[in-house]
């Protein structure tokens, strides 16, 4: 359920138990016990993801963080699948604070270079905040080609505004900014041709 379909499962849940708040949805998952439940299945989808990549060498993966798990696990190679799900289970503990999914991916957050995440104020990872605009270009971000319609879906506001004429300045460029962090994924995902022509020409 935690992984959904590469999507974003709290909403599935908010949705389904008729949460009308954030602050539900948070009561909910602050339970001691509930807590417990949902910080081990976080982790047992982290180490299916880290194991998926591996075995697959990062095909069908893209992101500041495919390239990042690429140089770690290059090396990684005439392993058992036994291997690589330890492999990645302690990758995943020494190396990964927190994983949060949403439509366009997955912010898997490191340990290390918090400050970093385009989400951050302060230094301090605001994941709460997550959109297009901060996720699709940070170091934390990974997405696989099942994210594809929801990138295009996510996108679709900041195409239009990009091809509206006499567009204030800083609404164009925050949205040129947000469409050309999503064709670099839609390209490493080897989405259609069409699409990625079509985004190219908006550029």
């Amino acid at each position: 359920v935690y992984r959904r379909f590469d999507g974003d499962v709290g909403w599935m849940i908010r949705s389904s138990f008729k949460h009308i708040s954030p602050t539900m949805w948070f009561a909910y998952i602050s339970n001691k016990n509930n807590e417990k439940v949902h910080n081990q299945a976080k982790r047992k989808v982290l180490s299916s993801i880290l194991a998926g990549h591996i075995i697959k060498s990062g095909e069908g993966y893209a992101g500041a963080m495919d390239t990042y798990l690429r140089r770690v696990f290059q090396n990684t190679k005439s392993v058992t699948v036994e291997d690589i799900h330890m492999l990645a289970e302690n990758f995943s503990e020494n190396e990964i604070m927190d994983i949060k999914s949403s439509p366009w991916g997955y912010c898997i957050l490191k340990k290390r270079n918090q400050f970093r995440a385009k989400c951050a104020i302060d230094g301090i990872p605001q994941r709460h905040n997550a959109s297009p605009k901060y996720c699709m270009g940070c170091t934390n971000h990974l997405t696989t080609s099942d994210n594809i319609n929801e990138i295009l879906i996510n996108i679709g506001n900041d195409l239009k505004a990009i091809s509206t004429p006499n567009i204030p300045k800083s609404y164009f460029f925050e949205s040129y900014k947000t469409v050309r962090s999503a064709l670099v994924l839609l390209k490493d995902l080897k989405a259609d041709k069409e699409i990625i022509d079509m985004i190219s020409r908006k550029l």
